[in-house]
């Protein structure tokens, strides 16, 4: 039986502050944990403002932590040299319309980080577009004779150019059509296998992240609350936010139960002093949860939560 797949990227209780002045400070990630193996596909979820693209960046090594350590296959990431960690490390942006520079042919976009032979470059653009679905001549045209979609694959290719080992996605598939949406979720699932490629992958739709994640982290306010099996993740929700998101999804079928959202309309509110961050919006609150912050632990196997209700569930 094979054993356990070995971990690519880890982050060791990360902390990132940003002041906005002398006496004022935001924490958009506060103390978090995780991990992702190699040829794992983990998702990251949560509310907007929550600290998933902070958290994105950390991973990339596009920002140093505040505290805490940033580890890709085993050794501190910011100890690496700049080009050896751009590439073993690629970013896959949210925007295809912005992410690519429209004065540069497609050839020298997707070869950009190579540093080869003038004459191996259309070779080699030819291979990256065709393992992400386009024609090799789509390399002598300009991204604006593009869709949305293929624009995205062009970006794809450029990050897979240098043969990373991480592809950090944030919201890679927000700004594209459902049909599309499926096009690229399914290629990052081929590369996944083919590449072994291991891939942070962050989003707003519960219901893609549980179809091509293998895990799925929640967070809320710069903390984690919820690390579920993607299997697990409709079924065995443990964590009131997690089960509100859920109840958020819509529902297409009509004799299906209408869901009653748990959470209350806005934007979240701020974080208090003492207890769960989460408690002025929980439906569940109680006094313990006030004042004593919830720990993060294991439930089951594989699956945690910071709650203090998670064990009575």
């Amino acid at each position: 039986m094979a054993g356990p797949e070995p971990l690519l990227l880890e982050l060791r209780d990360v902390r990132r502050q940003i002041r906005l002045g002398r006496k004022q400070s935001i924490h958009p990630v506060d103390g978090v944990s995780l991990t992702v193996a190699r040829g794992e596909i983990l998702g990251l979820v949560g509310e907007s403002g929550c600290g998933k693209s902070s958290l994105a960046r950390l991973a990339a090594g596009l920002d140093r932590p505040t505290a805490g350590a940033v580890l890709l296959g085993g050794r501190p990431l910011w100890d690496a040299r700049d080009h050896v960690r751009a590439r073993r490390v690629q970013i896959l942006l949210q925007d295809p319309y912005s992410a690519l520079d429209p004065r540069m042919r497609v050839e020298a976009i997707v070869t950009e980080g190579l540093r080869i032979a003038r004459r191996e470059r259309s070779r080699r653009a030819a291979e990256l577009l065709a393992a992400v679905g386009l024609p090799s001549g789509a390399g002598a045209e300009f991204p604006h004779a593009f869709s949305g979609g293929q624009r995205q694959r062009i970006g794809l290719a450029r990050a897979l150019a240098v043969d990373p080992d991480l592809l950090v996605a944030d919201e890679p598939l927000s700004a594209l059509d459902p049909s599309v949406q499926a096009q690229i979720a399914n290629l990052l699932l081929d590369l996944r296998r083919r590449r072994g490629l291991g891939c942070l992958f962050i989003s707003h739709d519960l219901a893609m992240v549980r179809h091509i994640c293998d895990r799925v982290a929640v967070m809320y306010q710069g903390r984690l609350v919820e690390l579920v099996p993607a299997c697990r993740l409709t079924s065995g929700a443990l964590h009131p936010y997690t089960r509100g998101l859920l109840a958020a999804l819509p529902n297409l079928d009509p004799r299906a139960a209408r869901r009653q959202p748990i959470l209350p309309r806005g934007l979240p509110l701020p974080a208090p002093t003492t207890g769960c961050p989460f408690a002025p919006r929980c439906p569940g609150v109680h006094d313990r949860c006030r004042v004593e912050m919830p720990a993060w632990r294991e439930i089951e196997p594989g699956h945690w939560s910071a709650c203090h209700d998670a064990l009575r569930r």
